[in-house]
């Protein structure tokens, strides 16, 4: 079994750590979501916290061995904190796991020999419960004092990692004795003074009892805290947001020899979707080492099955008489040959080719899913998912932003909206299945049991074998490499015994020729839906050949003459445009029974309407005409129906608030194309009431301008539901000229879907009708070669 591979030289060990608040939450399983995936997938340790699972579960990272340290199941049932370390495939031989009793941290040895360092690296991954928990006051030893121990037998070994949700706030207490010196110590006294290193910023200006522990625990085993110290995190960021507050909790520490090895340190964005309150933190060391990646060339592509639905049999056939398919059938059936067993796997090749190119053309195949293109739930929509995304920009703008109140408060708020919705998606989703099973069981038991197993499959975890598939071979290949000769030899006597049974003569019913009807009756009980072999030849391909026509081709030993051909082509062509015009027959007469009916059914109902009838349908449209007034009324209250001007930021939200189609025109008073929207604008306004349409000077709105990205004047920003979902930049998609009509400014909003158009929404307006005088009423000029009138420039860059 072959194998091939390229050799990477890599220059860092890139080692990640995040309390992810549970594994499976919201019904998901966080591994199957491709944004968490993407995540993590570019380190080559991973150290997921408070994983919620027992060690019946096994998490699955393509390329990564999983290593779960978990706690006992709970009075409740339920698992609290675990940790899930993920390393690399291709370095888990280098990267070891040490043995250990601890249910809360766990230690991992990194080879020096492997990753050219100065000495071995001990990092221990840690979740340390909130002093004040529960869990913490039944345990009868402390979680950091046993850490302590550790850290005093390995730091003899080599250097000292130590990293985890500490649960514990440092502020920017010293973690190292200031002005440290020997230099009054006896001669006869070793003592190694504390490095004045760089001093520790955090934005947590907190110290509580465990962040003291903490700085004591550095102090005296001469480690620092990395956080705040290290490229990539200098201000020393929050970790952990809640609703309370923000906090740093989530710590790195190195000890001072590997402390100048660590190339960054970096504190990810809040992503609350990934972790209930918690950022990813990671980091890199320098370390130089080689890895080999391995492929596989024996593994094959499982064959893409056709799919084939009610019309696939008429297209099926057609595919058949296609010149190019008619030509190979020709070719097929003049081309004369022996009984020999290779002209008979030809002649077997040629018949599958002229199938598969049918197939081709008349067939389909199911779409690939894109892998990891969402959430793979069903219940999980589009809502769902366009939910989801903001709910993520926005946890990111709050990490940013933390202290500002206005936008803690949005996210929170946009956050419980979206659980909220989720949940009640998910009871629907169940709902429905439900009321599914209980239909079905009855009237279809195929599709009830089918949708039995698919619920079965999806609440199936991820299985897949970490095993790579040579190391399967080679196990089954050596499995009875000890077999004695005495095995062997029998095994040649029984070969013997059948070779001379082959030569004897004897009665057998498949030394008899196959007549046709044999092979007519074997196709007609062929079922179908059954999944095809590797020739991709389906029984639906068999069935709907038109088994009797193709027969013929055959005889019982030796294939037709040349002089036959012509005779079978034609009878086929027949008969299957007959079955084409018979088909286009009854479906014209099915829709036009249908069309018949229905037009039945409204003169029927027509006719027997009486006056009660009548007055409830004049009520219903009297219903409707005060509905459209009141609304008119509302929407004139709100300001629709003139073109205004707001003033500042505060105005633009509460507009996009109340009315739920929105025009608004960033634009600046030394801009002249923005006074050609303006009376463009101001005609639109009176003629569509139901959409509110207002201007803004840029120059005011600075924030605003900057969240919405706009860098050309003018810029009509389109705003549906609160949401901006369209922009009008410049007059590009006007035709590029400054006088066009107000039409075709009128077709471009009703393609925004943010006025109600009336037109054509396929094709623009024809501007050829219109004046050649512009909108404010200046003369067009031509343009010459020698000249022009370009006023492009003031389209001008924000």
């Amino acid at each position: 079994m072959a194998k091939h591979g390229r050799s990477i030289v890599k220059n860092n060990l890139k080692i990640c750590y995040w309390n992810i608040g549970g594994i499976n939450t919201h019904n998901m399983n966080k591994l199957e979501d491709h944004l968490f995936v993407q995540e993590i997938k570019e380190y080559d340790v991973v150290i997921l916290a408070e994983t919620h699972i027992g060690y019946d579960v096994n998490l699955h990272v393509e390329g990564f061995n999983y290593f779960p340290v978990c706690r006992n199941i709970s009075t409740n049932g339920r698992y609290y904190g675990g940790l899930g370390i993920f390393r690399r495939t291709s370095l888990k031989d280098h990267i070891k796991i040490i043995p250990g009793l601890s249910k809360d941290f766990q230690w991992i040895k990194f080879e020096k020999q492997f990753f050219c360092l100065q000495n071995d690296i001990y990092l221990c991954a840690a979740y340390v419960p909130p002093a004040n928990s529960s869990y913490t006051k039944k345990l009868d030893f402390d979680i950091i004092d046993q850490i302590e121990k550790d850290i005093v037998s390995y730091k003899s070994k080599g250097d000292i990692l130590f990293c985890g949700d500490l649960n514990a706030r440092t502020s920017t207490e010293e973690d190292y004795i200031a002005q440290d010196s020997s230099r009054y110590l006896p001669l006869f006294e070793s003592y190694k003074p504390d490095n004045q290193i760089r001093f520790r910023k955090n934005c947590d200006e907190t110290l509580d009892s465990r962040g003291k522990e903490i700085i004591d625990l550095c102090i005296s085993n001469q480690m620092r805290v990395v956080n705040g110290r290290c490229m990539g995190d200098l201000l020393g960021h929050f970790t952990c947001f809640n609703t309370h507050g923000q906090s740093t909790v989530d710590y790195l520490i190195a000890n001072e020899r590997l402390f100048n090895q660590i190339l960054y340190f970096r504190v990810s964005e809040f992503v609350s979707t990934f972790s209930d309150c918690h950022c990813k933190i990671s980091w890199e060391i320098l370390a130089k080492y080689q890895i080999t990646e391995t492929q596989s060339n024996n593994l094959h592509a499982a064959p893409v099955n056709f799919r084939w639905t009610e019309d696939s049999p008429l297209k099926f056939q057609q595919a058949l008489l296609s010149p190019d398919n008619q030509q190979k059938i020709s070719s097929f059936l003049i081309n004369d040959s022996d009984c020999s067993s290779e002209d008979i796997n030809k002649k077997a090749q040629d018949l599958c080719d002229i199938f598969l190119s049918a197939a081709k053309i008349s067939l389909v195949t199911p779409k690939k899913n894109k892998k990891g293109s969402r959430p793979q739930k069903k219940w999980f929509d589009s809502d769902l998912f366009k939910m989801r995304k903001n709910v993520i920009s926005l946890g990111k703008i709050y990490s940013r932003y933390p202290k500002d109140p206005v936008i803690k408060g949005r996210y929170y708020k946009y956050f419980r909206i979206y659980n909220k919705c989720r949940k009640v998606k998910y009871k629907q989703f169940i709902n429905s299945m439900l009321q599914k099973l209980d239909t079905l069981r009855v009237e279809n038991p195929k599709q009830y049991w089918k949708l039995i197993n698919d619920i079965q499959d999806s609440k199936k975890e991820n299985c897949s074998s970490q095993i790579d598939s040579d190391t399967w071979a080679n196990h089954f290949r050596n499995l009875h490499s000890a077999i004695d000769n005495t095995f062997y030899s029998r095994l040649n006597q029984l070969e013997m015994i059948l070779n001379d049974k082959e030569k004897s003569l004897v009665f057998n019913d498949l030394d008899n020729d196959i007549s046709k009807k044999e092979i007519s009756d074997a196709i007609a009980s062929l079922k179908s839906g059954k999944a095809c072999g590797p020739d991709l030849i389906s029984n639906e391909m068999l069935k709907y050949i038109l088994c009797v026509q193709l027969n013929g081709m055959f005889s019982s030993s030796v294939f037709l003459k040349t002089n036959n051909t012509e005779k079978i082509q034609l009878k086929i062509r027949k008969m299957a445009n007959a079955m084409i015009q018979d088909a286009l027959q009854n479906q014209l007469t099915q829709a036009a029974q249908m069309m018949e009916q229905q037009v039945d059914a409204e003169l029927h109902r027509l006719d027997n309407m009486d006056e009660d009838d009548f007055e409830s349908l004049r009520r219903k449209r009297m219903e409707g005409m005060k509905k459209a007034q009141k609304q008119k009324q509302d929407w004139m209250t709100q300001g629709h129906g003139k073109y205004t001007e707001i003033l500042d930021e505060k105005e633009f939200f509460e507009m996009c608030k109340k009315s739920k189609r929105v025009v608004c025109h960033f634009y600046r008073d030394s801009t002249f194309r923005c006074k050609i929207v303006d009376k463009h604008l101001e005609i639109l306004a009176h003629k569509h009431m139901e959409t509110k349409f207002a201007k803004i000077n840029a120059e005011k709105c600075p924030f605003l301008i900057e969240r919405l990205r706009i860098v050309v004047l003018p810029t009509m920003c389109v705003a549906k539901d609160g949401k901006t979902t369209d922009y009008i930049v410049g007059f590009d998609e006007m035709g590029g000229k400054d006088d066009f009509p107000t039409e075709m400014l009128e077709w471009r909003l009703g393609r925004a879907d943010v006025i109600n158009y009336s037109g054509d929404l396929l094709e623009p307006p024809s501007v050829a009708s219109e004046k050649k005088t512009g909108i404010l009423g200046h003369a067009k000029t031509n343009k010459t070669i020698r000249g022009r009138n370009d006023d492009s420039s003031d389209e001008d860059d924000w």
